[in-house]
C-alpha cells in the first residue's frame, strides 16, 4: 500500500479559508449584512448551495468512511453544542474521512468534516468537544461570508482550488481527500497574505471556549487540545507568517489567557458517561481506518494508547475490511463490554460471512427495546426483505444512506428493477454525481417507474443544480 510518509498537519482548517487568495486584508469586525441568508441550510442561501455543493463531492470519494454508529456519536455530539450557538439553523451535517493528516474543518451551510488521523492526535472526550466547539464557532461566526462579502471574485478563485483538490482526492491512488487542503495551502502561502485567516482561527478559538463553557467544559479542554498540536509540531514549520493558523504555542498561548472561565453547567460528559455514548470506540474506529492507511495496521493500532476493548475492536474493523471474516468474529468475542459499535461490526460481519440466521439473531436483541433504532432496523428490513423504508430528503446523510442500500437491496431481490433504479439514482446524487442520477431516474421512467415519484425526485435534482448555476458553481 503506497504511503504518504510525511504528515502535513493543518489544524482546524476551513477549506474556503484556507484557499483564499485574499488580496488585501479586512477588518475581524466587518460583518456583512447577513439577513438575505439567514438559514444556513435553505438554496435561498448561496452559501448553503455551494457548501452543499462540495459536501456531496467528498462524500462520492473513496475517502469517505461509512460506519454509521461513529456518524450517530459524532452527530449527537455536534448537536449537544450547535444547540447552545447561535446559528439559526442548528443542523450541522458530518462527513468522516480516511487521511494521513491531521485535519478538521467546515464548509458554509453547516458542513462539517473530521479526518481520521487527527484522532491519533485527540485522546479524551474534552479534546473533542474543543475541536468541534472551534469548527461550530467558524460557521457562527460566518467567516466564509465575512470573506466572500470584500471580494467577488476571489470566490471563482477558489472555486478551482477547490475543485482542482477535490478531483485529485477523488481519482487519486491513495484517495487522500486532504490533497484538496494542500494544494490550497500551497497557493496560500505564495500570496504572503494570510493574518486575516489567523484572526478568524483565533476568533474561533475565542468564541470556541465560551461554547465550551456554556456546556459545562471547562475551557482547559482548549488548552489541552492545543498541548497535543504543539507536542506533534516540534521541528516543523515555525514561521507563522507561513501558515493560515496562529503556531500551536500562539494558540496554546492565548488559550491558557482565557482559560479562567468558570462552567455554567454541569459537564456534558457526566451525562455521556451515563448514557454511554462512546467515545472510547468513536475514537477507535477512527484509528483503525486510519490504520488501514499504514503498512503495517495492526503495529499501528497498537501505538494508540486505546484500553484493552477499544483495541480489540480496531484490529477487528481491520480483519473485517481485510475480508478476514473468522478473525474478525474472534477478535469481536474477545471484548468485554459490547456495545452499538462492536454489535454492529458483528452484524456486518454476519452477514458478510452468509451467516443470516446469526445476524437476524443479534439485530432482533438490539430492536427488541427499540425497534425503529436508525442503525439497526434497516439492516433488518434488508434481511427480511420487508417493505421499503420510508425517507426523508432532510434527515442525517448516514441515516439516509443506510435507509436506500437497505431499498436497493429489498429492490433487487424482489426484482423490482424500477424501484432499485430509483433508490440508486439519489444514492449517486448523494455522491455529487448529478448527470448519473438523473439518467438512472430517466431509465426508471422508461420502464413505467411511478410519475409521481420520478418527477418530484428530477425535480428536486433540477431545484439544486439550477440554484449551483444561479450561484455559478456549477463547473
Amino acid at each position: 500500500m503506497q504511503r504518504i510518509t510525511k504528515t502535513i498537519i493543518t489544524l482546524f482548517a476551513l477549506p474556503i479559508l484556507v484557499l483564499g487568495l485574499a488580496t488585501y486584508s479586512i477588518a475581524a469586525d466587518k460583518i456583512p449584512d447577513l439577513e438575505a441568508i439567514k438559514d444556513e441550510r435553505s438554496l435561498s442561501n448561496p452559501s448553503y448551495v455551494l457548501g452543499q455543493y462540495w459536501f456531496r463531492k467528498y462524500n462520492g470519494s473513496n475517502a469517505l468512511i461509512d460506519f454509521p454508529p461513529a456518524y450517530e456519536y459524532l452527530s449527537n455530539t455536534v448537536s449537544q453544542l450547535s444547540s447552545y450557538s447561535n446559528l439559526n439553523n442548528k443542523t450541522v451535517e458530518t462527513s468522516l474521512l480516511n487521511s494521513t493528516q491531521a485535519n478538521a474543518f467546515v464548509l458554509p451551510g453547516n458542513h462539517l468534516f473530521i479526518y481520521s488521523d487527527i484522532l491519533s492526535l485527540i485522546k479524551e472526550e474534552d479534546e473533542l468537544y474543543a475541536l468541534l466547539a472551534h469548527e461550530i464557532s467558524h460557521l457562527e461566526l460566518r467567516h466564509y461570508e465575512r470573506r466572500l462579502y470584500n471580494t467577488e471574485q476571489e470566490k471563482k478563485r477558489l472555486l478551482l482550488l477547490l475543485a482542482a483538490g477535490v478531483a485529485a482526492a477523488i481519482i487519486g491512488k491513495d484517495a487522500d481527500t486532504t490533497s484538496a487542503l494542500w494544494i490550497g495551502g500551497i497557493a496560500n502561502q505564495a500570496t504572503n497574505q494570510l493574518a486575516y485567516s489567523r484572526e478568524n482561527e483565533q476568533e474561533a478559538d475565542r468564541r470556541g471556549r465560551q461554547l465550551l463553557n456554556n456546556i459545562g467544559i471547562p475551557s482547559g479542554a482548549m488548552t489541552k487540545l492545543f498541548n497535543e498540536f504543539l507536542k506533534n509540531s516540534l521541528g516543523g514549520n515555525k514561521l507563522e507568517f507561513l501558515s493560515t493558523h496562529p503556531l500551536p504555542q500562539t494558540r496554546l498561548s492565548d488559550s491558557i489567557t482565557g482559560e479562567s472561565q468558570t462552567p455554567l453547567s454541569t459537564s456534558i460528559l457526566e451525562k455521556n458517561n451515563q448514557k454511554q455514548y462512546g467515545f472510547g470506540f468513536f475514537r477507535a474506529t477512527l484509528i483503525a481506518y486510519r490504520a488501514l492507511l499504514d503498512d503495517r495496521p495492526y503495529r499501528y493500532i497498537q501505538n494508540q494508547q486505546l484500553s484493552s476493548d477499544e483495541t480489540l475492536f480496531a484490529q477487528a474493523i481491520v480483519s473485517y475490511q481485510s475480508n478476514s471474516l473468522l478473525n474478525t468474529i474472534e477478535t469481536l468475542n474477545k471484548i468485554e463490554l459490547s456495545n452499538r459499535f462492536t454489535d454492529y461490526l458483528l452484524v456486518l460481519t454476519h452477514i458478510k460471512s452468509n451467516n443470516i440466521s446469526k445476524a437476524k439473531r443479534q439485530l432482533n436483541n438490539r430492536l427488541e427495546l427499540a425497534p425503529n433504532d436508525p442503525i439497526f432496523a434497516p439492516l433488518l428490513a434488508q434481511l427480511e426483505d420487508n417493505e421499503y423504508l420510508p425517507y426523508s430528503l432532510n434527515e442525517p446523510q448516514f441515516e439516509l444512506r443506510l435507509k436506500l442500500k437497505s431499498n436497493i437491496d429489498i429492490a433487487v431481490t424482489k426484482e423490482d428493477n424500477t424501484s432499485a433504479l430509483i433508490y440508486k439514482s439519489l444514492m449517486e446524487f448523494n455522491k455529487g454525481k448529478a448527470d448519473i442520477a438523473q439518467g438512472l431516474i430517466t431509465r426508471a421512467q422508461k420502464q413505467g417507474g411511478d410519475k409521481a415519484t420520478t418527477d418530484n425526485l428530477l425535480t428536486y435534482y433540477q431545484n439544486i443544480l439550477e440554484a449551483e448555476k444561479a450561484s455559478d458553481i456549477t463547473p
